[in-house]
């Protein structure tokens, strides 16, 4: 994250979308929801805290179910860098 910041324009956007940690509560234990591809598991807190300490500003947080209804993170951020 911290190099995709180096990239944007100041005050410039990211879109992020991740897997929310609440699927454990809900997916059958054998489903393959948070293996390999998925080397972070975040809940809104742990990701808030993970893109403030990548520097940006967390404008939004949401929770949004998919249509196979999996719950995924969607995190709307800006550049804080000046």
């Amino acid at each position: 994250m911290t190099e995709v910041a180096q990239d944007l324009a100041p005050g410039g956007y990211v879109y992020l979308e991740v897997p929310d940690i609440r699927d454990f509560e809900f997916l059958p234990p054998d489903h393959d929801r948070f293996l390999m591809q998925h080397l972070s598991i975040f809940s809104d807190k742990t990701l808030t805290r993970t893109c403030k300490k990548a520097e940006y500003n967390v404008l939004e947080i949401d929770s949004q179910t998919t249509l196979r209804s999996k719950r995924n993170l969607v995190a709307l951020l800006q550049s804080s860098a000046n």
